[in-house]
């Protein structure tokens, strides 16, 4: 939704987001027409074999992926 409003993002920072899945951050994607940033922090369901999935077929947004690791 706030793609939708807001066309001419140009970052987005995803922060404690502890329900996103896949799904839905490829969902964002299809939205994204001009994203050239997106941070992600501290989501427990995105992992980092999906940031590398994600880069190779996303080229032009760069991906920041900051995990959580307190144990």
């Amino acid at each position: 939704m706030l793609l939708a409003e807001y066309p001419n993002l140009k970052t987005l920072t995803i922060r404690g987001f502890r329900r996103l899945s896949l799904k839905t951050f490829l969902k964002i994607l299809k939205h994204a027409f001009n994203l050239k940033i997106i941070e992600i922090r501290d989501c427990l369901q995105i992992r980092e074999d999906i940031i590398s999935d994600f880069q190779n077929l996303y080229l032009k947004i760069k991906l920041i992926f900051i995990e959580n690791k307190q144990e």
